[in-house]
């Protein structure tokens, strides 16, 4: 089923955390956040841990959470340098998985990924061989 294990990580996000979107961030990356105010009391320190992870493996959700929190730390970054922030799944970089250039021959990992897609090529790769040349009328396909 999965793991009991549950990953928790103090991450201080001085000018992410008030950030109106903060939350919904987290969210997009499969994550949860509430301040904790560390052990000094900060408020900018939010306690970041995974969303409820049936059927992940414990090497799974600390992956999960340490690429959530990396990714929330260059955020955080970027505004204090006054760089534009790049929302979780926007920007020039592709998503983690498949090239933005081709898709693979054998289907990437996917068992960190929890939408229904993932779920059901991670329980019939078949699927996965059988439509990665195929594209809609638009020309949308299961990678690039």
């Amino acid at each position: 089923l999965g793991s009991a294990m549950q990953v928790h990580v103090d991450i201080r996000l001085p000018r992410l955390g008030v950030r109106g979107d903060f939350k919904s961030i987290c969210r997009a990356l499969q994550l949860d956040a509430r301040q904790s105010g560390g052990a000094d009391g900060d408020a900018a320190t939010w306690q970041v841990t995974h969303r409820p992870a049936l059927g992940m493996s414990e090497v799974a959700l600390i992956d999960l959470v340490m690429r959530g929190c990396c990714h929330l730390a260059r955020m955080e970054d970027d505004i204090s340098r006054e760089e534009p922030v790049v929302l979780p799944g926007q920007g020039p970089d592709s998503l983690p998985g498949c090239s933005a250039e081709e898709c693979p021959e054998e289907m990437p990992e996917m068992s960190g990924h929890r939408s229904l897609m993932a779920r059901v090529l991670c329980k019939d790769p078949s699927i996965f061989a059988a439509l990665r040349d195929r594209r809609t009328p638009g020309g949308v396909g299961v990678a690039p």
